[in-house]
């Protein structure tokens, strides 16, 4: 147990952050925002006890008359700082760990001595890094790691004892074990891992109320404490989610990642991020795993238009190529396309795609989205040319390869033999999965590469067929995309009969006793979804409930995909909000939304507290609006032309004819929507009128950028709404709503899209439905220039 006396800031700018996510956390609070002491107790929640354990003293771990050392295994290196900078110079990818567990424990060692001085306003002559060789004979320590001075040797081998009654932990494990040893006195931060160890370090710190909300200078928050005191800890902590990762396209973005992202990353324990666009070396320090992010990456790597990399037997013209070791392929007839070269979809048609019934080739076309399954030989020199690029090519840093299922596999007769879809990407993972694991026997690959499966909604229905026993379910994640899901409801929820019913079904499919996967289930949830369009998006409730419903299914991998790392505005509560529940699911709500907004808008934390949940609801409808609502409107406009008469003007979460009592009305939850938006900007005006800091002066202009976009799209689907939702006796309305959607178009047109994803300049090519806006004004056209001669 830890005893804690802590002094609130005396500045003006003095906030309270609501200590109540120390997990079992019992806290004594002589009232909010209070300039004296505040004594706290904080109980570690222990997940293992040791009845036998010598009986321990209360001691004063660290004070103004209590210095503390830290002790780390430094290796080969003079010093911590020396052993944190050679991250840089560090072969991370040699499977040698000595250099890099030394450089890392360093790393963690000065991390924890910068916040102990904060915490307690110490010098660094007061919090010392020292090696293991150089532990003092008395006084209070930290050891980074397992001791191994041999006047410690009693307690390095109990806390050996304790790892031993953990049962299969991860590398990312931890425990935090208190001791007392004559005249020293401590803690033990040891990991089954360098990457457990660093863990522990934040872990301890956050229990001391340490919080990094925020990828900025003033974006950390920490208390003041006179003391910390310790008493009988013993506790073993593993992260809920194994991994916990912000997933973007490579090939669409390359926004780089600065030092400062990467520090919130690593101090929040997101372990998934992608490779391009940053610092490859401070990211691993970090313990932080690189994906490929690519969702093209089958077609990246084999596609017909590609140079045969052998010397075929019939066009034996280049004796530097490899020998040729496919069978000749029946249907090859040479360089048919006369550029001089082979190319793969020459040599083999019959290895790509084929959307036929038929046992034929298709004929050769510019992009192929998948190869075809039932071709061994295909799937062999797919695998074959992944490995190669972890081995030696431009995946050698990485640690995850990013294999998503195609937009639709091969129709050919053997192919359908194959199984559903999700049989089919399993079938790939298989063959794939199995290279790497050859690879790193032979020697060829040094590090351990995980392989993750991203099924789509075509693979949401399990898998029918039996997966082969030498499966490599060690390293192979299937996450499974929710979208299109609607986040007006829960994931788990009756009531959303039209969206996300199904896919729970189909999850549940999955994770059956007697379904035929066996391995490890993730979820990709599309937080910013290309449908939403840049637009600010909240899900603080829907994640509170969704998050550990997922957990309590058992699914232990969650990506965030399309993750915000610049001009965050709301998103900075979201990454905060999804590294935290990821970490630990049990986490209160209230808890991390409200420190969030109490810390990043002192003074005005009541009205920003109401501005989010306004938003939130504003925008809980998205889905419907900006994903079903185009996906529907040419039908829509369509019976429009045809029958102006025949209008459904009642429509439910896909934007389709609501049929029954049951579904909900999304009519009315549009409405509501449109309110909250008009409530959110007063809020915020109100907000802004204040005189505040420069940084929430700053951070409110974040949220006034987005802010003004969505009331832009929110304005221009209203009026599309209003003219779908209207009866064909109300043409009138229909005018009116056209006359607004010219000047939205116009409007849309001259404002500059906020942070896009999509690569454009500006919001009318980034709302998504310009052609729907253009084709709907021009069949109004003629009306709307009389409606001008009219009004001039």
């Amino acid at each position: 147990m830890y005893f804690a006396d802590r002094k609130l800031p005396n500045s003006a700018d003095d906030r309270d952050i609501n200590q109540a996510d120390f997990w079992g956390g019992n806290i004594i609070i002589q009232g909010l925002f209070m300039r004296t002491a505040i004594i706290f107790s904080i109980a570690l929640l222990t997940f293992l006890t040791v009845s036998c354990a010598k009986k321990e003293i209360l001691f004063t771990l660290v004070s103004a008359d209590h210095p503390c050392t830290i002790v780390v295994n430094l290796d080969k290196f003079d010093n911590a700082e020396q052993a944190a900078a050679a991250y840089q110079s560090i072969n991370w990818q040699d499977g040698n760990k000595q250099e890099d567990n030394a450089c890392r424990q360093a790393f963690a060692a000065l991390e924890l001595q910068q916040y102990m001085i904060r915490l307690l306003k110490l010098s660094a002559a007061e919090i010392k890094i020292v090696d293991q060789a150089h532990v003092p004979l008395n006084g209070n320590l930290i050891f980074i790691g397992l001791p191994s001075d041999d006047q410690l040797k009693s307690i390095a081998r109990t806390a050996v004892q304790y790892w031993r009654k953990n049962k299969q932990p991860s590398a990312q494990s931890f425990r935090i074990d208190s001791f007392n040893a004559g005249e020293r006195n401590g803690l033990i931060l040891s990991g089954k891992s360098s990457i457990g160890a660093l863990y522990a370090v934040y872990e301890l710190l956050q229990r001391w109320g340490v919080r990094w909300f925020l990828p900025e200078d003033e974006g950390d928050y920490v208390p003041h404490l006179n003391k910390i005191e310790v008493y009988n800890v013993h506790e073993f902590l593993d992260p809920s989610m194994e991994f916990r990762g912000f997933w973007m396209d490579a090939k669409r973005t390359n926004d780089q990642t600065d030092l400062q992202f990467i520090q919130w990353l690593g101090r929040n324990r997101i372990n998934v991020y992608r490779s391009n666009g940053a610092d490859i070396a401070a990211l691993k320090l970090r313990g932080i795993m690189l994906n490929t992010g690519r969702r093209d990456l089958t077609a990246a790597q084999l596609t017909a238009q590609m140079p045969y990399p052998y010397n075929h037997p019939r066009m034996a013209n280049n004796p530097n190529l490899p020998t040729d070791p496919y069978m000749i392929s029946e249907q090859f007839h040479g360089d048919t396309n006369n550029n001089g070269f082979l190319e793969y979809g020459e040599a083999h048609p019959e290895w790509f795609v084929v959307h036929v019934d038929t046992t034929g080739s298709s004929p050769l076309q510019n992009l192929y989205s998948s190869i075809c399954l039932s071709q061994s030989d295909a799937v062999k020199e797919l695998s074959r040319l992944l490995t190669a690029e972890f081995i030696s090519g431009q995946y050698q840093e990485n640690d995850i390869l990013d294999l998503w299922a195609p937009d639709e596999w091969c129709t050919c007769e053997k192919c359908s033999k194959l199984g559903n879809p999700a049989d089919k990407m399993l079938y790939l993972l298989y063959i794939v999965g199995n290279t790497l694991k050859e690879a790193r026997k032979s020697g060829g690959l040094h590090r351990p590469v995980y392989l993750f499966g991203y099924g789509q909604s075509a693979e949401h229905d399990a898998p029918t067929i039996d997966l082969p026993g030498n499966f490599n379910w060690d390293f192979t994640r299937v996450f499974l995309s929710t979208w299109p899901r609607c986040y007006h409801h829960h994931i788990i929820n009756s009531d959303c009969v039209n969206i996300n019913l199904w896919f729970i079904k189909e999850l549940l499919g999955w994770l059956a006793p007697k379904s035929k996967f066996r391995g490890n289930l993730g979820i990709m949830e599309n937080y910013n979804a290309d449908a939403f369009h840049s637009l600010p998006t909240i899900y603080s409730e829907i994640t509170s409930i969704d998050i550990p419903a997922y957990h309590e299914l058992g699914i232990r991998g969650m990506s965030f995909m399309h993750a915000r790392i610049h001009d965050l505005g709301v998103d900075a509560l979201l990454n905060y909000q999804f590294s935290q529940m990821t970490w630990n699911t049990e986490i209160q709500l209230d808890t991390l939304s409200q420190s969030f907004i109490r810390f990043a808008y002192p003074g005005v934390a009541e009205v920003m507290a109401a501005f989010y949940e306004n938003l939130e609801k504003s925008m809980s409808t998205l889905t419907t609006w900006t994903h079903y609502l185009p996906l529907r409107a040419p039908i829509l406009l369509k019976a429009m032309r045809t029958d102006p008469e025949n209008r459904r003007i009642h429509y439910n979460e896909q934007f389709d004819w609501r049929r029954s009592a049951e579904e909900p009305l999304f009519n009315e939850l549009w409405e509501n929507g449109y309110f909250y938006i008009f409530e959110a900007r007063d809020l915020l005006n109100m907000a802004m009128a204040e005189t505040l800091s420069p940084p929430v002066s700053r951070r409110l202009q974040e949220l006034d950028n987005q802010l003004r976009y969505a009331e832009l799209m929110i304005n221009t689907y209203d009026n599309i709404i209003s003219f779908f939702t209207s009866g064909p006796e109300e043409e009138d309305i229909r005018l009116e709503a056209m006359y607004r959607l010219r000047e939205n178009r116009r409007n849309l047109l001259s404002f500059s899209a906020p942070n896009s994803l999509n690569g454009v300049s500006n919001g009318l090519e980034d709302c998504g439905i310009k052609g729907l806006i253009d084709n709907l004004l021009l069949d109004y056209a003629d009306a709307l220039d009389k409606l001008d001669a009219e009004e001039n």
